[in-house]
């Protein structure tokens, strides 16, 4: 499955759904079918398939679309790092990483929509909260 990179210039990787790996594409002929970014060590993918709306994080798979699920995101402003964790009755992932601000001297994060636009655990937060809409 091709997926782009849209945090790193919309790069291409060919992920494997079965084992999370991923292999850079410099060219292809398909299309791209989902987003991918590797955060940490951990490979991060969301693309649909079978009607579903599928976060896969290494092999680890959720339904964004399921309701028995829950996901948190939040910031640790004083560590400048970020949270976000995604669980069900069945398994449970978290991680604690370097928030996208953290570099920017002086900078306040006070608009919650940058997240969005700036860090991808945060745009994947943003779809599941507002599935919805």
């Amino acid at each position: 499955m091709i997926l782009t990179k849209p945090f790193d210039k919309n790069k291409l990787v060919e992920f494997n759904i079965a084992t999370g790996d991923i292999f850079e594409v410099f060219t292809t002929d398909s299309t791209h079918q989902g987003v991918f970014e590797k955060i940490n060590n951990d490979n991060i993918a969301l693309y649909k398939k079978d009607g579903e709306l599928i976060l896969q994080i290494n092999q680890s798979k959720w339904n964004l679309l399921d309701r028995n699920i829950s996901l948190q995101y939040f910031h640790n402003f004083h560590e400048k790092k970020s949270f976000f964790s995604i669980n069900d009755k069945k398994s449970k992932y978290s991680i604690s990483y370097k928030s996208w601000w953290s570099d920017i001297p002086d900078f306040t994060p006070l608009d919650p929509e940058l997240d969005e636009e700036e860090d991808f655990l945060g745009y994947i937060y943003s779809i599941w909260k507002y599935k919805d809409i």
